[in-house]
């Protein structure tokens, strides 16, 4: 019968549906000789059985879909905090690799490596979800099933008499084919409607992907690796720093230069100059003074600054 149908065998020849119907006869009592010369079992058959068939090789192919993927979640589970962790622990730890030295694998590529598996989990988990098969097709095939065994429940040693198919029986073949092709009908609309490429938004998918495996691996980090990232942080902050300090105090340098230039300048315009021009020069002469002092006094405290960072 159907349940043992080989996954490779076609389900819709003329030979398949009359091996269906020999044991569908048998199953009634009908002899053999009468199940070959009867083309209403046959047609019962390629209606009933090899749709059943069908669906049982559609529900298979379901299932290993899902088995695939939930066995695939399950792996992904444990994996990639110990990848993390692994990745990210310190060289005398149990031998482990560092992210940065010996693995070559810095934070930044381990989070593009889980942006991408994360997001084509996301992906495969939201077209499983769409799909909707599964169910659909086992209550196609549960009310087929139902249709048959009861055919078999209610015409078990009736179904012939005097050498041939009772005319009841054939009926009810009909009978039972109308109700068996409008349940076809259903699901065959239903998947219709269900079945359809999915469409992804995928920035969004890795947008949202990025930002999950940037939140496990700052907090699956092992605490060595860390407290090394912090401390790599903080050397950058401070060469920063010390750039900024630097490039401050050339400027002070050069503001000085100038002020001096012009102290200079303003000195040597006093010469000869009469009492009204001497008082502007003078007045000039008092703002740079006071410009220098400030300047001055900004590189005292640069330096100082600079020394902290050095020390």
């Amino acid at each position: 019968m159907f349940e043992s149908r080989g996954g490779s065998a076609s389900v819709r020849t003329r030979e398949a549906a009359t091996a269906e119907a020999l044991i569908f006869a048998q199953r009634l009592g009908v002899p053999e000789v009468l199940a070959r010369q009867s083309d209403e079992l046959i047609d019962y058959a390629v209606d009933v059985h090899m749709n059943i068939a069908w669906y049982v090789r559609r529900l298979e192919r379901e299932k290993l879909w899902r088995q695939v993927f939930t066995i695939s979640s399950l792996a992904l589970l444990p994996l990639i905090p110990a990848l993390i962790w692994l990745l990210g622990a310190a060289p005398g730890e149990g031998g482990a690799l560092t992210v940065e030295a010996d693995s070559g694998i810095s934070a930044a590529q381990l989070t593009a490596m889980l942006t991408g598996v994360l997001a084509i989990h996301k992906t495969v988990a939201a077209w499983l979800d769409k799909r909707q098969l599964f169910g659909h097709f086992w209550r196609a095939s549960a009310d087929l099933k139902e249709i048959l065994y009861s055919c078999e429940q209610s015409w078990k040693d009736e179904a012939h008499a005097d050498g041939a198919l009772r005319p009841e029986f054939l009926e009810a073949l009909q009978a039972d084919l109308v109700r068996v092709r409008q349940i076809l009908r259903e699901e065959r609309q239903g998947f219709y409607d269900l079945y359809r490429y999915p469409s992804f938004d995928v920035v969004h998918k890795l947008t949202e992907a990025f930002s999950q495996s940037r939140t496990l691996v700052n907090d699956l980090r092992s605490p060595a690796q860390r407290d090394r990232d912090e401390r790599a942080l903080s050397r950058k902050e401070t060469q920063a720093q010390v750039v900024a300090a630097k490039r401050r105090l050339n400027e002070i340098d050069a503001q000085v230069a100038g002020l001096k230039a012009l102290e200079q300048e303003r000195e040597a315009q006093l010469e000869g100059a009469d009492e009204r021009t001497r008082l502007r020069i003078e007045q000039s002469l008092s703002q740079i003074y006071q410009s220098l002092d400030q300047a001055r006094h900004e590189r005292i405290k640069v330096d100082a600054e600079l020394a902290a960072l050095a020390g």
